[in-house]
């Protein structure tokens, strides 16, 4: 049962390193108006300055949901904490950043019609679908609560994707309490994405000059790439495109291929 004053918890820096929600909600805050509550996801990585902990007590939190409590390691402990906390909110809305050219967008990891519905909510074109892997018992805190949706920002570097989350934060916050959006009539005019695959980095040679959501042709099929060389052993996420009615489809397979 939900006992908090605001419908919406905002988790910024599950990776400590990725700072630009914290910006972003203290911009958002700074108004003086007692309309959102938020946290630090990982507050030691955060302080040092790191993406995690130490490897040797540490994980990566964003794959460490449910957690467990009286855990010795820091980010699997953090993630039962953070669960206990989200599950008495509504909506859970977590934030990161990225060091690529892919501008601000929404992740849904737990693919149903509330998570599409609150998407919608957010003035942002891009929605890439990305359930968790079939049979994982360990994930993002967002994959573990009713409704929760990630929003990503590239370059966090940049100003100007700090403005664009703001703006994106405060146009939800605005739209949260009005009349709810209709599926799939809401998501008519975005780009909606699906994760299909990886282009492993062994074959980078093959697939040179990718981009955010540039044009990639794998086998004969025009796909797109997402996180281009940002992960290990990873050139690029492979996206297809999809229709609003596709992806209320997808939700009869939990959003996989």
């Amino acid at each position: 049962m939900r006992t908090t004053k605001h419908s919406v918890l905002f988790i910024a820096c599950t990776h400590g390193n990725e700072t630009i929600g914290v910006d972003g909600m203290r911009v958002i805050t700074s108004t003086g108006q007692d309309r959102v509550d938020w946290i630090i996801g990982n507050e030691l990585a955060y302080k040092a300055g790191t993406r995690s902990t130490d490897g040797r007590t540490g994980g990566d939190l964003n794959r460490s949901a449910p957690g467990r409590l009286g855990s010795l390691r820091y980010e699997e402990r953090r993630a039962a904490e953070i669960l206990l906390l989200a599950r008495q909110y509504k909506y859970v809305v977590d934030l990161h950043g990225c060091p690529g050219q892919c501008g601000v967008f929404i992740i849904i990891s737990k693919i149903t019609r509330a998570t599409l519905q609150l998407a919608s909510l957010f003035p942002i074109t891009r929605i890439v679908l990305w359930p968790q892997a079939k049979g994982a018992h360990a994930g993002a805190t967002t994959a573990f609560v009713d409704c929760g949706i990630s929003v990503e920002c590239g370059d966090e570097r940049e100003d100007a994707t700090l403005r664009e989350l703001t703006q994106a934060l405060d146009g939800f916050l605005h739209q949260l309490h009005k009349s709810k959006n209709v599926l799939p009539q809401a998501l008519q005019g975005r780009e909606i994405y699906q994760v299909v695959g990886v282009i492993p980095s062994k074959e980078s040679q093959q697939y040179p000059n990718l981009t955010e959501f540039g044009v990639v042709n794998v086998d004969g099929v025009e796909q797109r790439s997402l996180f281009v060389d940002l992960y290990p052993l990873t050139h690029a996420i492979l996206l297809r495109p999809v229709t609003a009615d596709e992806a209320l489809a997808l939700l009869r397979k939990g959003g996989r291929p």
